[in-house]
Formats: C-alpha cells, structure tokens, sequence
C-alpha cells in the first residue's frame, strides 16, 4: 500500500500535465510502516482500491494483511526526461545526477529514495514491457495516465522478487493535515 498526499499527488498530476505529450518522471521520497495495524491505516480519509497484482499474462493473489506495508510518500522530486525527443512519449530516463539530488535531499530530511513515478501519455497506469525491463526492486513504481492532456487516478506497482511481474499497490490519498506536506522542490 502506498499512501501520498493530495499535495503531492498534485505535484505529480501537474508535472504529468506540464510534460504531455511526453511522459513526465521523477523520484518519490517517504518511508516504509508494516504490520496491519499501522495507525496511519486507521487514519486514512480518502481510499482507492484497484486490483491486487498485474502480471503481463495474469493476475495473482496479493499480499495478506499480516504482511502489510504502508509506504508513505513525503515529497516528490520532478527529474527531466533525458529520452531523445523521438521515442520521449513512450519512455523515461532520470540521469544519476537526478538520483543523487534526491538522495542528498532525502538524507537530509531524514528520509529514501521509495520509488519512482512517470506518466504514460495516451495510455494505460500500466506497467509497460519496457517499464519491466528498466524496474528495480524495492521501488515503487507510482503510473498515472495521461488521456489528451487530461490526467487520471495512478497506480502503483512494486517488482516482484522474480523480476518477471509486478503487483500491484493500493494508492491511498491523504489530505495534506494526515502526514507531513509534500513541499515544493526548491531548486
């Protein structure tokens, strides 16, 4: 599970927009809770549920309770696209230095690196062949869909340890008073 907040997610949605016709991309900083009972899971106030896991031929089971795990996102990094112009609407790359910015940033704020977020224009939150291909584990991987320039709802994957599919996180949005503030990038 992974919990933003409404400011943060509106950085993403607006970065998302800013960059349309192209996919957008940056970093996702924050912290990891397990256990079920998590006082952030009771206080949620607003909750999307999608399906549990995506597999690019089928879906499977997804995690038990027992092993539930909030990843609260605290600030978002936007990063840019470093793709060639010609293949940029269907493909993200983030330089090192972008990477090192947003762990120096983290370090300094007490936080990691959790994850990475892009958009996918014209296109399904999906988990694309090539996004398989690029995944890391432990990240996750926040998508959110770009329909002619009009943003919608993301979602969130995290590698499975076969590197061969995902499963899918619930988002969950929390309004900005429930965690810290997602704060503007200020370089």
């Amino acid at each position: 599970m992974i919990s933003i907040s409404s400011e943060c997610l509106r950085a993403i949605e607006q970065d998302a927009a800013n960059c349309y016709p192209y996919e957008c991309c940056g970093l996702l900083l924050g912290f990891d809770r397990s256990g079920p009972n998590s006082e952030l899971t009771n206080s949620i106030a607003t909750a999307t549920n999608h399906a549990n896991s995506f597999d690019i031929t089928d879906a499977k089971a997804g995690p038990t309770p027992e092993k539930l795990s909030v990843r609260t996102i605290t600030l978002v990094i936007p990063a840019v696209n470093r793709r060639e112009e010609a293949i940029r609407r269907r493909r993200f790359s983030i330089e090192p230095e972008d990477f090192l910015k947003a762990e120096l940033a983290a370090s300094e704020k007490n936080l990691s690196v959790v994850g990475i977020y892009h958009s996918h224009p014209d296109h399904q939150a999906r988990p694309s062949a090539n996004d398989l291909a690029q995944a890391w584990p432990f990240f996750s991987y926040l998508i959110v869909a770009v329909d002619n320039g009009q943003v919608g709802f993301p979602t969130s994957w995290r590698l499975n340890d076969d590197r061969k599919s995902y499963t899918q996180e619930q988002v969950l949005v929390t309004p900005e008073a429930d965690q810290n503030l997602c704060p503007k990038d200020s370089d």
